[in-house]
This record gives C-alpha cells, sequence and structure tokens, in this order.
C-alpha cells in the first residue's frame, strides 16, 4: 500500500514540474522573442509593458510586472495543455501547433485590444489591425516557438525513461555505431598508444 501511494506521489510531482517547467520556459520563450522584435523594430508592439499597464502597475513596476504576468499566463497554457494532453491524443508537435494558433488568436482577439488604450501608446486593436505586418511576423513566430517549447517539454517530462537509470554498455555503444564490438586486441592496442 505504501509503494502505490508512493508511486501516486512521484507521479504527481512529476506532473507539477512538467506543467511549472513548460510554461516557465514557454512564457521566456514568448518574451524573449516578443521582446526582441519590438527592441529591432519588427514589431510596434511592446507586449511586456502593455502587460505591465494592463495590471496598472507603478510605472518603475511595469517591466517586472510584464514578466511575472508572461511567466504565470505560460503556466496557464501548460496546464491547459495538459487538461487537453489526456483528451487530444496527439504527437507532441501536434498539439504544440494547435496551441500556437490559440496563442495567436488570443494575443489578436484578447490582448491587442485590451492594451490598446493604455497610458503608454500601444498599438492594438480588435484583431490587432492598428499594428504592421511586422508585428504580425513576429507575434506568428513567437506563438509557434511557445506553442511547440510547451508541448515538447511536456511531453519530455511525462514520459519516463529520460529520467530513470539507463543501463549503459560502451560495447553496446561502439557495436550500434560501427557495426562491430572491438575485440580484446584492438582495446589493448588503443590503451597502448594513449599511455
Amino acid at each position: 500500500m505504501a509503494e502505490v501511494s508512493s508511486s501516486r506521489l512521484r507521479e504527481a510531482a512529476r506532473h507539477a514540474l512538467a506543467i511549472v517547467s513548460a510554461g516557465v520556459l514557454g512564457g521566456i520563450t514568448w518574451e524573449v522573442i516578443v521582446q526582441e522584435a519590438f527592441k529591432k523594430g519588427h514589431s510596434l508592439q511592446n507586449v511586456n509593458n502593455g502587460v505591465g499597464q494592463f495590471f496598472a502597475t507603478p510605472e518603475d513596476e511595469i517591466r517586472r510586472m510584464g514578466l511575472w504576468a508572461t511567466l504565470v499566463f505560460g503556466i496557464i497554457l501548460a496546464l491547459a495543455h495538459a487538461g487537453t494532453d489526456r483528451f487530444l491524443k496527439l504527437r507532441w508537435w501536434r498539439h504544440g501547433a494547435i496551441m500556437a494558433v490559440a496563442l495567436y488568436l488570443v494575443w489578436a482577439f484578447v490582448f491587442s485590444p485590451l492594451v490598446d488604450g493604455t497610458a503608454e501608446a500601444i498599438p492594438g486593436g480588435f484583431g490587432a489591425a492598428d499594428t504592421s505586418v511586422g508585428t504580425h511576423v513576429s507575434v506568428a513566430f513567437a506563438a509557434i516557438a511557445t506553442g511547440m517549447m510547451i508541448a515538447r517539454v511536456y511531453d519530455l517530462m511525462r514520459t519516463r525513461d529520460w529520467y530513470e537509470v539507463q543501463h549503459y554498455d560502451i560495447r553496446e555503444s561502439v557495436d550500434a555505431v560501427f557495426g562491430h564490438t572491438p575485440t580484446t586486441t584492438e582495446s589493448k592496442g588503443r590503451d597502448d598508444h594513449t599511455a
């Protein structure tokens, strides 16, 4: 009985860690891509400041609040991914592509209209109509990268074989790479040359 509860506890901890890890990495992926596009002039929308101003934070805390809100939103996306993963039964990249489309649509039809009237002039509008083509391209790229990041990290964290102790034999590895196992003479000869 203790073995079963211990196994369930490990499974729940691995599941929670997968959600948090995928969400944080997804949030960072989104943040880096959209902010770099803004800094380099490819995008007209400063997403980080838009999120910070949306939460009506003091002027000196806008960037920090934008970052924290982005990370929390990434965890919410990973939680949604985990919830739908059981029902969709898709490969990780297909699920990531679906998430990318959903993320882009949320940016265009929810985020952009909400930040359109904030204190700093951040272009938005319904469907992000007031932004540039470069903004749409950079956000589409960020959505794809974020969706794939969340789906892949979650998939890797939920797969058992990455964290379990693996049997490793150098002879099997050499045989797999070269198609043969070195003989004792070959091994001894290599050792003599290195000494």
